[in-house]
């Protein structure tokens, strides 16, 4: 079952459309975009803007798994149907990139663990003048300490 929201046909809509041609690389037909320039910091993230100027986008470029756009009679009275029942576009989304993030973060603390097994490892088998070894001066054992109480 589906629930039926009204939207203006014009709000943003998830599609998949081409914007270069597959062989020239030239951007398609009314379709412009570019560089933001250098930010204070993020400067490895996106910093792009794109614009779509008069694009007619065919309704089979629709992206329609949880939503579609019903048309009305005439073209007319178009209705944005929700096919997922309780949860709107903006939490499924929010939901989406929530998941993506924690996984991101789960996979660099299963990296930091490593490597943090790795570092431990070459400081306890490595001789230290001073000490028997490099893991048993006074400073890495209390960073060690540290990173194996918060890891």
């Amino acid at each position: 079952m589906s629930s039926e929201q009204r939207y203006d046909i014009d709000d943003l809509k998830r599609l998949m459309e081409r914007l270069r041609d597959p062989v020239t690389g030239a951007l398609s037909p009314g379709v412009s975009l570019g560089d933001m320039g250098a930010k204070t910091t993020g400067n490895d993230l996106d910093n792009a803007w794109i614009a779509f100027d008069g694009v007619r986008v065919p309704r089979s470029a629709l992206l329609d798994r949880y939503a579609t756009v019903v048309p009305g009679a005439g073209g007319a009275g178009a209705r944005y149907v929700q096919r997922v029942e309780g949860m709107s576009p903006f939490h499924m989304i929010g939901q989406r990139l929530y998941t993506g993030r924690v996984a991101v973060a789960q996979a660099a603390l299963a990296y930091t663990r490593r490597l943090f097994g790795v570092t431990r490892a070459y400081a306890e088998g490595k001789p230290c003048v001073s000490h028997a070894t490099l893991a048993e001066l006074p400073q890495l054992r209390a960073v060690f300490a540290d990173a194996e109480a918060e890891l």
